[in-house]
């Protein structure tokens, strides 16, 4: 089969911004030395980026210029305010802004920006996301290494430390895969945005027999990688995307066969480490606010939420507490009396106590936006939107008991796949000018020619 014609400089710019965003998303929790190495890597692939656009600029009768839409300016302004409430908290409250953590939100929009700028075909979206989600097969191995030998567990910590963890190995509790990500909850959510990425490849192919091997492994590896991390709501955003690609591609007797069976290795596999989970999840505790059929996930939770985290929230409603009101021990900054736990234990918390209520307003408008633009776009035929927007709920699952939006692990390869996906099926958010897709149009092309 002829190779597809793609855009000049647009496959293997792809290709080459994927590997790079691909290895960022995958080791945000490694140690840094002078600059953190996924933030060198999603530079340098921001560079490859722009390097792509003047190549299109440099060639006669193109253009390239990248359209601001609805999904940006949330974005933005989210941004915006964030620096606007830490700069003015700092001075009230006494404290030095922490530039780099102010700053870490950026880098996952760079990505998103990035993939927009080099993804303009089908086949620069396979190219993109096949380097992409690659570096998750080591994070799963590593993983499953993790939980498998304490030993090694150790040996992983001296790459991406995890206080966590740690913990737990010295306690003897059971033990939570943190990968290159730090904490099981960043490494999880972390795996369903690659899991989603595979998906989203499957329903281009239109069907597992016709995936790439890469893929297949890629998906397996996540698919496992998500269970050792016996992180609930991890687990359930998973099975979101696995049971929307599953229905995407039409429910055939030899796939539910594989499915079943899949389960039933998992079971043996996995079996004594879930359950023993979930009796550490069930199990009754004196301290539980909650009726006792709610988790004790849930139940800590509702009295952190309730006797720490609301209560300060309250106190300064506009713009929080700074960006770091959990971690900054200097003697003169002004704090909340009652913060004694060291996490809100919730994204739209977080946001609220560290920038203000129009902080979270503003955040979950980036969310909503991202869904609402992936729920049109399947609509108007963009079936791998489908997966996106699946990806979507899975993160405000997650978001209910977790910063996953702004922790390591989920933000890079979220707002990756956001930009990628968006700039081929959805012509709203595929910012280049109308002369340019007159020229080379958008055409789809063969998934097997496109994945060589």
């Amino acid at each position: 089969m002829p190779r597809p014609q793609i855009h000049r400089g647009g496959s293997s710019a792809a290709a080459n911004v994927g590997r790079l965003t691909g290895l960022a998303a995958g080791v945000t929790g490694a140690r840094s030395i002078g600059l953190p190495p996924w933030e060198l890597l999603l530079a340098a692939a921001f560079i490859v980026a722009i390097g792509s656009v003047l190549n299109i600029r440099g060639t006669r009768g193109q253009q390239a210029s990248l359209r601001i839409a609805a999904f940006d300016l949330f974005c933005i302004a989210y941004f915006a305010w964030s620096v606007f409430a830490d700069i003015f908290d700092s001075r009230a409250l006494e404290y030095t802004v922490g530039k780099t953590t102010l700053i870490a939100p950026v880098w996952s929009f760079l990505a998103y920006v990035a993939a927009r700028m080099v993804v303009r075909t089908e086949a620069d979206l396979v190219s993109y996301l096949k380097g992409f989600v690659a570096p998750a097969i080591l994070n799963a191995l590593l993983a499953v290494g993790q939980t498998v030998s304490p030993s090694f567990a150790h040996v992983v910590l001296t790459i991406a430390p995890s206080d966590g963890l740690d913990t737990r190995l010295t306690g003897e509790k059971l033990i939570r895969a943190t990968g290159l990500i730090g904490h099981w909850t960043g490494l999880g959510f972390y795996f369903c945005a690659i899991l989603a990425a595979v998906g989203c490849v499957a329903v281009m192919s239109n069907g597992l027999a016709r995936l790439p091997v890469s893929f297949l492994v890629c998906g397996i590896a996540c698919t496992v990688g998500v269970i050792v991390t016996l992180t609930f709501s991890v687990i359930l955003a998973a099975l979101v995307i696995i049971a929307v690609v599953w229905f995407s591609l039409g429910i055939r007797p030899a796939q539910l066969l594989a499915v079943v069976g899949g389960g039933f290795l998992v079971f043996l596999a996995f079996g004594s480490v879930l359950t023993a989970r979930i009796t550490e999840q069930t199990a009754a505790r004196p301290t539980n606010a909650l009726p006792s059929w709610v988790p004790n996930t849930l139940n800590y939770r509702w009295r952190i939420w309730t006797e720490q985290t609301v209560p300060a929230i309250e106190q300064r409603k506009l713009t929080g507490w700074g960006t770091r009101v959990y971690t900054d021990l200097s003697p003169k900054r002004l704090m909340p009396d009652n913060l004694v736990w060291k996490s809100p234990e919730s994204q739209w918390l977080f946001a609220a106590i560290s920038y203000g209520i129009i902080a979270a307003i503003l955040l979950a408008g980036v969310i909503i936006v991202a869904g609402v633009v992936s729920w049109r776009g399947w609509r108007r035929g963009g079936r791998p939107l489908a997966v996106v927007l699946a990806l979507v709920v899975g993160t405000v699952i997650g978001s209910i008991t977790d910063p996953n939006i702004t922790n390591h692990g989920l933000p890079v390869p979220l707002f990756a796949v956001i930009g990628a996906t968006f700039a081929v099926f959805v012509p709203s958010v595929y910012g280049y000018s109308d002369r340019e897709k007159r020229r080379f149009g958008r055409g789809r092309v063969p998934i097997s020619a496109a994945a060589l």
